[in-house]
């Protein structure tokens, strides 16, 4: 089951399915993610006999699993601030205190910054969340989709407008929380597990050159692989990884503490992340690999 399949209001005994547990479902279905630790092993006591999209995406967003990328992401955002302070003047071209002093550049800047942010974390740095739905060949879905983007319009405001007001680290914290799982993971799950995902030798979701598709294809990597490789690397630090399995001076191995940290995040086996060690070595392969990564050749 798909968490994004959530948004369809369903008996609880669909939801959980034959085993009996919601985490079983949407685990597999997320490539064993944050996904199985959002729900636990049953909703049934909180919920009754219905689990609409609200119900499921609010659980989601009060699991411990949205909370740690929630709290990634605040730390991420307040860097952002005060990077935008020092870089910002008052009426008087002075540097500024607060946010309410910022005359120069337009405070507007600030939002399209946490729209980036969003962008980011989501795995697709340099597109518009609100594109979203054109990752989906299920026009069932599309909906669905469309839901998820009003969601993450709706907290990217309160964040916003949370920072313009000084809103204290607490209550900043629940609204990063609802986004991440009101927004973010759903919209990372919708991308990577739509019915039209590419799998292995197909065409799908995350859209790529022939050569970066090619590797993907040889080292057996679907969407959901994609996105998670390209979500580790775009969390603040991630770039290591791909620094790390790039060089050619010293290769890497799966022993490394680096690699192994990587490969928990990404969920990928030891034979993968050899394979994806081993062609990483030659330089022919470095600019479809930064394509893979997610970064600029």
């Amino acid at each position: 089951m798909q968490i994004h399949e959530l948004t369809r209001p369903r008996k609880i005994n669909e939801v959980v399915g034959a085993a009996g547990a919601v985490a079983s479902g949407i685990g597999s279905a997320l490539g064993k993610s944050l996904m199985t630790q959002a729900f636990g092993q049953d909703v049934t006591p909180q919920y009754g006999p219905t689990q609409n999209r609200e119900q499921g995406f609010q659980a989601l967003a009060n699991s411990s699993a949205a909370k740690t990328l929630a709290t990634t992401m605040q730390t991420a955002w307040q860097q952002t601030v005060q990077n935008f302070l020092a870089n910002s003047k008052d009426s008087s071209g002075n540097p500024p205190t607060s946010l309410s002093q910022v005359t120069q550049p337009s405070i507007a800047t600030l939002k399209i910054n946490l729209q980036d942010l969003v962008n980011k974390m989501i795995g697709r740095q340099g597109s518009d969340y609100k594109n979203i739905p054109t990752f989906v060949s299920d026009p069932n879905q599309k909906d669905y989709a469309e839901d998820i983007i009003v969601d993450i319009d709706k907290s990217i405001d309160a964040i916003y407008n949370a920072t313009l007001n000084n809103t204290d680290s607490k209550a900043m914290a629940n609204l990063f929380t609802q986004l991440v799982g009101m927004g973010i993971l759903p919209a990372q799950n919708i991308m990577a597990y739509d019915t039209g995902r590419r799998g292995v030798g197909g065409a799908g979701v995350v859209t790529m050159s022939p050569a970066a598709t090619k590797i993907a294809d040889s080292l057996r990597l679907d969407d959901g692989d994609i996105v998670k490789i390209r979500q580790a690397i775009s969390n603040p630090g991630g770039e290591q990884y791909a620094r790390t399995i790039l060089d050619k001076r010293t290769p890497a191995t799966i022993a490394s503490p680096l690699i192994i940290r990587f490969g928990q995040q990404t969920k990928l086996t030891n034979t993968e992340l050899t394979s994806l060690l081993a062609l990483a070595q030659d330089a022919a392969n470095d600019a479809a690999f930064k394509e893979i990564f997610g970064l600029r050749a």
